[in-house]
């Protein structure tokens, strides 16, 4: 008999992903003929076949394809209705499931995490870090509760919440002859960061991000606006990264106002602001507009827009283009 644990749509999954039922029954721990009687039960109930079995390995038909869709969806719908009736019982519980990046991880996340902990011990949480477009496509189709992402990506389909803004900068490492203006401006109390006119580091080492990431799009911009080409000395997956290679001397590099803000680098990089060269960045948790917002999201998004307001400008920091009640 097949383990009462497992769903169609696992059986299903298991057999396409596999490729045969004998493999998908082991994967399942199940017995083939166990899994062989429930799809053939399916496929007589709706007159369908769900898999072409003339092939190796065996593939899903077209409506093998629409019903596992459908069931997936239906799925999800039970697991929101779930989640609807677990809020009616007061405390926030469950699992929330949050999408971001690395960055975003150790400075907007981190800020609020211990704190959240405390407040809402019924819930367990799950942050799953990747780029921000395949964190937005994985929320809006129902695998992340919310995401942290920008302003600048948002959609139709998504409602959101304004955290903060974020500027760029580009540092040099401490006792950097570049970073000469940077530092006398600070020791002499000036206001804000010294803009910097990127020509001026034509000869100095970067560390950037790796390509494809909107930190190495925006450096390549420049070098092509002003025809120059600094030296790359290396690239990593990880801004937090190239901010403390910076602090131990080993090149520049450009980074997000909020990671220094937070992070508060030691020995501190000497820091100048590309803001005339590009817009600010509004970082927002955002959230499918169309599904069910748990009230442990609800609470965790609550304060993350109370933790960084100080680095807010958004007049407006409620909860923004929600489907009306």
């Amino acid at each position: 008999m097949a383990n009462s644990k497992k769903t169609g749509v696992d059986y299903i999954r298991a057999i396409a992903a596999s490729g045969s039922f004998l493999a998908a029954s082991e994967v399942l721990h199940v017995t083939q003929p166990a899994i062989s009687q429930y799809i053939g039960k399916i496929e007589r109930e709706n007159g369908i076949q769900l898999f072409n079995r003339n092939v190796r390995p065996v593939t899903l038909t077209a409506e093998g394809r629409y019903y596992l869709k459908v069931e997936e969806e239906i799925e999800e719908l039970r697991k929101r209705r779930r989640r609807y009736f677990e809020d009616l019982g007061g405390d926030a519980a469950g699992e929330l499931r949050i999408g971001t990046n690395q960055c975003r991880t150790s400075t907007v996340l981190s800020e609020v995490l211990g704190d959240y902990a405390k407040r809402c011990p019924g819930v367990t949480l799950k942050i799953i870090e990747g780029g921000m477009r395949e964190m937005d496509r994985r929320m809006l189709a129902g695998e992340l509760d919310f995401t942290i992402t920008l302003e600048a990506l948002l959609t139709p389909q998504m409602a959101y919440r304004s955290l903060l803004d974020e500027n760029i900068l580009i540092a040099f490492p401490p006792g950097d002859p570049m970073g000469e203006r940077a530092r006398k401006h600070k020791e002499e109390g000036g206001k804000g960061y010294l803009p910097f006119s990127f020509p001026e580091a034509e000869n100095s080492q970067f560390i950037l991000l790796n390509r494809g990431l909107k930190f190495h799009d925006y450096f390549d911009r420049l070098c092509e606006k002003y025809r120059v080409k600094p030296r790359v000395l290396m690239q990593t997956d990880s801004v937090t990264t190239v901010l403390e290679l910076v602090t131990k001397g080993v090149g520049c590099g450009m980074v997000p106002d909020s990671l220094v803000h937070y992070r508060k680098p030691e020995p501190e990089p000497a820091l100048y602001s590309l803001q005339h060269e590009f817009p600010t960045n509004r970082v927002v948790a955002a959230w499918n507009r169309d599904l069910y917002l748990t009230r442990a999201a609800r609470i965790f998004i609550e304060m993350l827009a109370e933790k960084h307001r100080p680095l807010n400008t958004d007049p407006e920091t409620g909860p923004k283009n929600e489907r009306p009640a």
